[in-house]
This record gives structure tokens, C-alpha cells and sequence, in this order.
């Protein structure tokens, strides 16, 4: 978890998130095929797999998850299912991970499309899944989930037929820019012969409210031949835009009336501004621009220097020109 959010409810396939559970675990690289160095990641088996190869069954697997059944077009087996609940402080959340999967490269197109994905239900949100939850684990772009069929090397292998990519993503082959082939799996290194490229899952929320998100992978069609996903660590974090609020004031007294309470009246009034970083939003400098018709130095003068720096874990901030 990192800036703007606060998390509580914290559940992993029903068990407290404070129980140890061998489908969950902490990532540290360094990798050659992903490209933060910590996180967690979840899988459909033992994770200690993901460093040495194919690891053990789980032992306690999530029940069939709908929302993945329905993603993957078959039934699924070995779900692992991290859920919580947060509050934002900004207006849009957002985090980076990497799908990654055995069955790359031998079963793309085939009926074993293991699948994940990343449920956000709350305020403002409608969806077709669980909660009115959304996918947000999407390819870039586009409203179409990540899974096996929808991104991968672009090509059908083993038994697969192209159409049932075609079918799940009509531009899966030009999305096999965010598939990264790790057929050699080098020692010491992530155990996956396939993988995506570090994606950002992001929504838009409302500043103040409660949300709850689902994360969620499974095999489909049988148990073999595991998934994973990695969650870059401290990136679930709330950001936003940068937000300007006007405030003038006519002889020191600020005006209250609502027709008049973002106007300036030349050679009468002056204003604050101030100049406001969410928390998470990681800006650390701004130029404050103007447009419109009038003059500066003619028709109002500013005082102060346009371009102004947060320092670090000061905010808001607010100067008078």
C-alpha cells in the first residue's frame, strides 16, 4: 500500500490477511523480465515456485471465483483471491503489476485461459461483475482483460486455434507488444516462461469515500500448469490532479457573495490562491499558467513566481499575488 489510501478488512481466500497462506508471498527481485524489484505476488500454487520452478499444490485454494469464471470462459480451479477495503483521499487510484503464467507459450489460444482480475465496486462504479465491480486489469487502451488468450506472443500454439484469440481480443496480435517471452527461464531468476510487461490497473473515485477491490487469479479448465501475479510494492497508492482554488478578497475581507467569489475586479480586489497536492500525488514542482483576454501588468499584476516547488510532505500550500 503506498500515499492517500487507507486499508482495512484485509482478507486473502477467506482467511485474515495477517495468516500465512503458500499462495501468497513477498517478491524481491532483481529480475531481468520485471522491473521493480519487491512486491507480492499471488498465484494459483505454492509461490515458492515462482524462484524454483513448478512449486507444490496450494493447500487451502479460493472456492470457483464467478467473476474469473467468466473472464476465462471455463471453470476455474486454484483461485487465490486478495479483497479489502480502502479509503481514498484523491481522485483516482492506481497500481503496477505483471501477469505471468506456465501455460505461456504452449497452450496460447486453447481452452486453459488462466485468468485474473483486479474488481473495484463502490461509490459512482457500475459493472458487470460481483458488487457491480469493474475490471480494472485491462489491457492499456482498451475495456479488454489480460489473460492468456488476450495477451501473448501473437501467435496460437500446441493445440490452439487463433480464432479463440481472435474471439477474446480482435487485436491480440498487435497486444503482443505487453508480452514479454522468458522461455529460457535463467536461473535465479522468476520461473515463468511468459509474462506480461509491468501494466498500471487505475480508476477514477471519489475523494473521501470507501471502496472495496477483489484481486483475484485462477487456473482454468484444470489445476495444472500455474499463474501468478505481481504487485509492485507501495504502489496501490490514491493520486490525483493538481487543484488551483481562487479566493478574493476586497480590502482584506474575503467575499462571500456566490456571484462574486472567483472574480476579480481590477484596481479593487485581490485573491489567494492556493495551490493544493493530493496526498500520493507525487508533483514536486508546477508552473502556474493564464489565459484569456486580460493583460498582465495592465489589467493585474502577479506577485508571485510562477513556477513554485512542494517541498517534501508540505502541502497545502498558498501564496498572495
Amino acid at each position: 500500500i503506498g500515499d492517500g489510501v487507507d486499508v482495512e478488512n484485509i482478507t486473502f481466500n477467506g482467511q485474515p490477511g495477517n495468516e500465512a497462506n503458500v499462495q501468497l508471498g513477498l517478491y524481491t527481485g532483481e529480475s531481468d523480465f520485471i522491473d521493480f524489484d519487491e512486491g507480492l505476488v499471488m498465484g494459483t500454487y505454492n509461490v515458492e515456485g515462482v524462484a524454483g520452478g513448478i512449486g507444490g499444490g496450494p493447500t487451502n485454494p479460493a472456492e470457483e471465483d464467478p467473476d474469473l469464471v467468466d473472464i476465462a470462459g471455463n471453470n476455474i480451479n486454484d483461485g487465490a483471491v486478495l479483497e479489502f477495503d480502502f479509503l481514498a483521499t484523491s481522485d483516482s487510484i492506481k497500481f503496477n503489476y505483471v501477469f505471468a503464467s506456465n501455460e505461456y507459450p504452449s497452450f496460447t489460444c486453447t481452452g486453459y485461459n488462466d485468468a485474473f482480475g483486479f474488481f473495484l465496486s463502490g461509490p459512482g462504479i457500475t459493472g458487470p461483475y460481483t458488487n457491480n465491480a469493474t475490471n480494472i486489469a485491462l489491457i492499456p487502451g482498451t475495456d479488454t482483460p489480460v489473460a492468456i488468450n488476450t495477451v501473448n506472443g501473437g501467435a496460437a500454439t500446441g493445440s490452439g486455434d487463433p480464432q479463440n484469440c481472435e474471439d477474446a481480443n480482435p487485436n491480440w496480435i498487435e497486444d503482443s507488444q505487453y508480452f514479454v517471452n522468458n522461455s529460457s527461464q535463467p536461473a535465479g531468476d522468476v520461473q515463468f516462461p511468459g509474462m506480461t510487461v509491468t501494466l498500471t490497473a487505475e480508476a477514477d473515485v471519489e475523494c473521501g469515500e470507501w471502496y472495496h477491490i477483489k484481486l483475484a487469479i485462477g487456473d482454468a479448465l484444470d489445476g495444472a500448469l500455474d499463474s501468478g501475479v505481481f504487485l509492485e510494492a507501495g504502489s496501490f497508492a490514491a493520486f490525483g490532479e493538481v487543484m488551483v482554488d481562487v479566493s478574493p478578497t476586497i480590502g482584506g475581507a474575503p467575499v462571500i457573495d456566490p456571484a462574486y467569489d472567483d472574480v476579480l475586479v481590477a484596481g479593487c480586489s485581490e485573491a489567494t490562491f492556493d495551490i493544493i497536492r493530493p496526498a500520493g500525488v507525487p508533483v514536486g514542482e508546477i508552473t502556474v499558467e493564464f489565459s484569456g483576454t486580460a493583460v498582465e501588468g495592465e489589467d493585474y499584476i502577479f506577485t508571485a513566481d510562477p513556477t513554485f516547488v512542494f517541498p517534501p510532505l508540505f502541502f497545502p500550500m498558498e501564496w498572495i499575488p
